[in-house]
């Protein structure tokens, strides 16, 4: 779904309950303000360069709950550190968060429980 407010253009990805279990690095490229639903899959990992500014301009939102994550991705997230505005990662195998996790400083939103 892609919507236009006032000049800004938004994707709104949905990609939730697919049995998604791996994504390639150039899977979003292109989009520009995207706000990103992977809940209810089967992911443990994504790649690294995956939203890397060439590619995805701004990631504003990120729902990965209910995926099998064993820890916060902050290495994919390290490009989007400025634009990253809710990280949704409930419900996954998380046991603890890194200290170095320096992305999360700037989020508005997180859930991790």
């Amino acid at each position: 779904m892609v919507i236009s407010f006032i000049g800004i253009l938004f994707q709104d990805v949905n990609l939730s309950h697919n049995l998604i279990s791996e994504l390639k690095s150039d899977t979003f490229s292109g989009l520009v303000r995207l706000l990103l639903d992977l809940s209810n899959n089967n992911l443990t990992g994504m790649p690294k360069a995956i939203f890397e500014r060439r590619k995805v301009a701004k990631l504003q939102s990120l729902n990965l709950a209910h995926n099998r994550f064993e820890s916060v991705p902050v290495d994919v997230l390290q490009s989007q550190y400025f634009f990253l505005d809710t990280l949704i990662i409930s419900n996954n195998r998380i046991s603890s968060i890194p200290s170095d996790a320096n992305i999360l400083v700037n989020i508005k939103e997180i859930d991790l429980v």
